[in-house]
């Protein structure tokens, strides 16, 4: 295939004895074809539902990207599909052929992120493609938790590679965020409109690898390949969740998956930890590149009573600002309204992230407006900002923000409020602050 771009860490793992073309399993065979044939009929649905939601943008278009701009790309991808589908199937294939050698590619997205920073070898561009991707592949691994170990484990058997981990894998989550990544390569579009369709391929892959998985670790069960282990089952995520677990005194913390809720956002460095045995998973890592993901320290009485106080005090400003205009839709109403609007469905963390990834590419020209406008709040035009970014995302249009996430955009909006509107800064000084605003939202929201 086409060597990879030298910023991507796919590496050949060449220390393992190749095994001759004989020697390869009916078996790997079999889910060899079930899996390539499946992966890229999603991907091929994942492009016919863009050139849809892109004609949608295109009549909704809101002035932060042009009309032109989105018919350039629908116009792209048309001519690029046959091209894009292709370079999408040879990837997973050379990945499977690998394996069938006993010297499996690795993806390290990771290691790319990490030395794309510190060497500054990529443009910015690039630089998000690559956090688009990451956020991708750690997206899924949460989703589909500990059924990958047991798909790992027991095609490692198949394949005679003990060590077989998320990385190297042709059916993991990295493999199967950097076979789009890769494939998109062709297209001549924007980076804000690439960050959508990572976005879209994301929540197609996450019902689609559930499935997959499944089918491939009954194959296995069934062919006599570690029955011993007991089964699990991926489940398709709800798009619709509800708020991120977060460090709340009153309610005992999420175990499992659930506490995984913390999602990184582009931006911060996400990836896998060296795997410590045979079938076991990568552990996601938390920003600043520590290992095992994010453990919160434990709280003292004196923090748990200031995040009590603070949640009051900011459940008070939103009540103030409702009342003069307010932020649309609100995370909080009054007693008579209550019910109706708990049962309204929340904006995940991820979902949240996502729009700030798009925020962050060109800030929305409401929000722009208001930087420079010392009548208007910040903290609302970007709670409003957040909610249009997600219904162009396709999110569920009864959706709230939060309550949580809305103290951590409601204390950074604030923030920027109170230093705009009390130092007198030239323009061009505002808009460079403003570009702060964003970056700042994402750390609040991961490290409360």
């Amino acid at each position: 295939m086409t060597a990879p771009s030298p910023t991507d860490k796919v590496v050949d793992l060449g220390a393992r004895t190749a095994a001759a073309r004989g020697d390869v399993s009916p078996l790997l065979v079999n889910i060899r074809g079930r899996a390539l044939k499946r992966l890229v009929a999603l991907a091929g649905e994942v492009m016919e539902k863009a050139d849809d939601t892109l004609f949608d943008f295109v009549q909704r278009a809101d002035g932060s990207v042009s009309n032109q701009d989105y018919f350039e790309a629908m116009r792209e991808l048309r001519k690029q599909k046959p091209i894009i589908m292709q370079r999408y199937g040879e990837h997973l294939a050379a990945a499977f052929t690998a394996l069938e050698r006993r010297n499996p590619l690795e993806v390290n997205l990771e290691r790319s992120l990490s030395e794309s920073r510190e060497l500054s070898l990529v443009s910015e561009d690039q630089l998000e493609e690559q956090l688009g991707t990451a956020m991708v592949a750690s997206s899924l691994s949460r989703h589909l938790g500990s059924i990958i170990g047991q798909l790992c484990y027991r095609m490692g058997i198949v394949a005679g590679v003990d060590d077989l981990g998320e990385n190297t894998n042709p059916l993991g989550p990295p493999h199967v965020a950097y076979a789009f990544r890769y494939a998109m390569q062709v297209c001549e579009i924007s980076t804000r409109i690439k960050v959508l369709l990572f976005k879209m391929y994301e929540r197609e892959m996450a019902n689609g690898l559930a499935a997959l998985y499944n089918e491939v670790n009954r194959v296995l069960v069934e062919a006599g390949i570690a029955p011993e282990i007991k089964p699990t089952y991926a489940r398709a995520p709800q798009m619709a969740r509800g708020p991120v677990a977060v460090r709340d005194p009153t309610v005992p913390q999420p175990e499992g998956d659930a506490a995984g809720a913390y999602e990184a956002a582009p931006g911060m460095s996400q990836g896998y930890a060296p795997q410590t045995g045979a079938g076991q998973n990568y552990a996601p890592q938390g920003y600043g590149g520590v290992a095992g993901g994010y453990v919160p320290m434990p709280e003292t009485a004196a923090e748990r009573s200031i995040f009590a106080s603070l949640h009051q005090l900011l459940s008070g400003y939103r009540s103030v600002q409702d009342r003069v205009g307010g932020a649309a839709p609100p995370a909080h109403a009054p007693a008579t309204d209550q019910a109706s609007i708990e049962a309204m469905p929340h904006l995940s963390a991820n979902e949240v992230l996502s729009v700030l990834n798009l925020m962050q590419n060109e800030m929305p020209p409401d929000l722009r407006a208001a930087v420079d406008d010392p009548e208007a709040s910040i903290t609302q035009h970007l709670k409003r900002a957040l909610m249009s970014g997600a219904a162009q995302l396709g999110v569920d249009p009864r959706s709230r923000i939060a309550t949580t996430d809305e103290d951590s955009i409601d204390l950074v909006g604030m923030l920027f409020d109170v230093l705009l509107d009390e130092r007198d800064f030239n323009p061009s000084s505002r808009q460079l602050i403003s570009r702060l605003i964003v970056p700042f939202v994402k750390v609040a929201m991961l490290d409360r």
